[in-house]
């Protein structure tokens, strides 16, 4: 599956989550809705090859949630990794950008395929 495929699969299925106000491949811009998701990709690169071509890859997304209060970060946190755990892709990483006002929920998600 291409990357594209694979963003708009990820980006499809987090939209569905109730209270996200959107969900792209786009940074947010300040007038945009929060609490949002983002989805960008990390790295891909195959990790097996058959004859001289790629047969496996791994591709790696960044999942991005900005969110204001604490009990969307806790709520909208666990329904991004429970998503993205049914789409098949383990989480490699997680952490958290603290700050006043808007604050990020960083996942890296990885699927081998």
């Amino acid at each position: 599956m291409s990357v594209t495929a694979q963003r708009r699969e990820i980006i499809t299925a987090l939209r569905a989550i109730p209270g996200v106000k959107n969900a792209s491949a786009a940074w947010p811009q300040a007038k945009d809705p929060i609490p949002c998701v983002t989805v960008d990709l990390a790295s891909r690169r195959a990790t097996d090859r058959r004859d001289g071509k790629p047969y496996l890859t791994e591709t790696q997304f960044y999942i991005r949630l900005f969110a204001v209060s604490e009990g969307d970060f806790e709520r909208l946190g666990g329904e991004i990794e429970a998503i993205l755990e049914a789409l098949g892709y383990e989480q490699t990483l997680q952490w958290e950008e603290p700050g006043p006002g808007v604050r990020q929920l960083a996942f890296r998600y990885q699927k081998t395929n």
